[in-house]
């Protein structure tokens, strides 16, 4: 299944962008850090302690899926999550999680059988929504030979499966296993750190809040 939010900036006015509500709230402040790269800006983010974004799997997806799966969680708003038509949904809950809690709601969430994956939301610094998908691009360096992309796609075939786009050295990749949450972000930025890749970038998505 393919949910592609690869660097997609997707507006979702009237949904999420003028909740008063949740933007009259401060977040908890974690100890986890979160970031990704931007060519090669950092860009640090704040999770959203009282929001996390879902994907049910298309072929099992219902709106009553996902609300027997919420109704677990006695965390959960159900008045003001969004639950869409489609299979992505946001999820609030009613106040600003603990940190433990939170990352251990994200694992519960990722180990449902009909949750695709489950990922934070986070805060940018101009306080918008910005919120990840399971895949991440890789854009290879020209100094490296196809064969040894291949071989680094070879031996990372437990972690990701992945597809070429314009040529060998533009790689789509998708997670196969999510289970922090955390991981096409943090695969993303391991892999764009080597010396043979001009960038890796996981897939976002976001929104902004009303001022």
């Amino acid at each position: 299944m393919k949910i592609n939010f690869l660097l997609v900036i997707i507006l979702f006015v009237g949904l999420i962008s003028c909740d008063k509500e949740l933007t009259n709230n401060e977040p908890v402040s974690f100890e986890k850090k979160v970031f990704y790269y931007y060519q090669d800006e950092v860009i640090n983010l704040k999770i959203n302690s009282k929001s996390i974004f879902i994907v049910l799997k298309r072929e099992k997806y219902s709106k009553d899926k996902v609300l027997n799966v919420l109704k677990k969680y006695p965390e959960v708003d159900l008045d003001n999550s969004f639950i869409s038509q489609y299979n992505y949904n946001f999820i609030y809950f009613k106040e600003n999680l603990k940190e433990e809690r939170y990352l251990r709601i994200l694992k519960e969430f990722n180990s449902e059988k009909d949750i695709y994956y489950a990922t934070p939301i986070c805060l940018g610094k101009n306080n918008e929504l910005i919120w990840f998908t399971n895949e991440f691009f890789i854009k290879f360096s020209s100094k490296i030979s196809e064969k040894a992309i291949k071989e680094f796609l070879k031996k990372n075939e437990s972690n990701f499966s992945y597809k070429e786009q314009e040529s060998v050295f533009d790689i789509l990749c998708t997670v196969k296993n999510i289970r922090t949450g955390f991981e096409s972000i943090e695969l993303a930025n391991k892999i764009h750190k080597l010396n043979y890749v001009d960038f890796s970038e996981c897939g976002r998505g976001g929104g902004f809040y009303c001022n």
